[in-house]
């Protein structure tokens, strides 16, 4: 084996100090963890990309109770309170699925985080292909916008061939039939790291614990979900280890992420929360950044005049090269530099 390809074995195992071949320790909120796992890293090289391609899709597979959706839901939240673009985030099933029109027909211009949950053994053909064409034009969804989709599902050949093409793919488990599957996607030469996650899979099924190893004497071990569970991340070059926890481990609160299946109730009285907002800000900050707020999360309040003039504005900057900086300096607006003045008082404090 050669210096470059012992490197990569040992990026892939979580050595990021190839020389010494020890990996280097440190903590996420009080939990020790090996630094190359992190999941950060990962969200940061998927949001790259999608400054180049305004469409990236994630691919989740894996085994029931294996943290398929824990993984895309923290995933989610990652992206949208990370990334520079402001990003809504929907939950969707077979049935929007297979209905990608209609679903799609559904939301505002907003860029999207699209998360269609457990999509194992569809075998409508009819349906199937009206998904694949609805999906080749889905970022001009009414305005060009950014969109991360994200499926998961049960076994790496359980979605139709187009559809299982993913710019990423999580494996959270590897059953008794998958492993040539998993070769076959990663390449033979990393064979190798497809039997030692497959060891390790089996150690957290049994043992409830995942331990790496150094020369094969045990150098560092996760609990199993207590609070991050371990799996393979795969951007279509390289395979290593990542490891995940629970959002709520994370960020117990999040609107944005509850909001995402549309069924979210408030847990404090709103009709409070607007009135002491108001106060702060006076009712006409306050209702224009809860316009702003409902259009970047995919839902227009705005009146139709501004709506009619937002789609005038980029219908104008589809036919005519416009500069957007000269139009701002010209009507004499300025970008925006502040920081929240305010505490979160009152209702919010309860």
């Amino acid at each position: 084996m050669t210096r470059t390809e012992q490197v990569l074995v040992d990026l892939e195992k979580g050595f990021d100090d190839p020389k010494n071949h020890r990996p280097t320790i440190t903590s996420w909120k009080g939990e020790r963890m090996i630094r190359v796992h992190s999941i950060l890293a990962t969200v940061k090289e998927m949001l790259q990309m999608l400054v180049s391609l305004d469409l990236i899709k994630i691919g989740i597979i894996g085994e029931p109770s294996t943290g398929k959706t824990s993984l895309a839901l923290l995933l989610a939240h990652l992206f949208h309170t990370t990334s520079k673009f402001p990003f809504a985030f929907r939950i969707f099933g077979e049935e929007e699925f297979l209905n990608m029109e209609r679903t799609l027909a559904t939301l505002g211009p907003a860029n999207y985080i699209l998360y269609f949950h457990d999509l194992s053994f569809l075998n409508d053909r009819r349906k199937l292909e009206e998904v694949k064409a609805a999906i080749t034009k889905i970022r001009h969804l009414k305005s060009d916008v950014k969109i991360i989709l994200i499926y998961d599902y049960h076994y790496t050949l359980g979605l139709d061939k187009y559809l299982r093409q993913a710019n990423f793919r999580f494996y959270t488990s590897i059953g008794s039939s998958e492993f040539d599957n998993m070769v076959k996607t990663l390449g033979t030469k990393h064979t190798n790291l497809v039997l030692d996650f497959n060891k390790k899979y089996v150690e957290m099924t049994t043992k409830q614990t995942c331990t790496f190893t150094i020369r094969g004497k045990p150098f560092f071990t996760y609990n199993y979900k207590n609070p991050f569970v371990n799996c393979l991340f795969w951007n279509n070059s390289r395979p290593r280890y990542v490891i995940f926890p629970k959002r709520e481990w994370l960020a117990p609160t999040c609107s944005d992420c509850a909001n995402a299946n549309g069924n979210l109730q408030s847990s404090i009285p709103v009709s409070q929360f607007i009135q002491e907002s108001i106060d702060k800000f006076g009712k006409g900050t306050f209702m224009a950044a809860l316009k702003m707020h409902a259009l970047l999360n995919g839902l227009d309040v705005y009146n139709p005049k501004v709506v009619q003039a937002r789609r005038y504005l980029t219908r104008a900057f589809q036919t005519k090269l416009i500069s957007l900086e000269e139009l701002l300096v010209v009507s004499d607006l300025k970008v925006t530099k502040t920081s929240l003045m305010k505490k979160l008082d009152g209702i919010l404090a309860t």
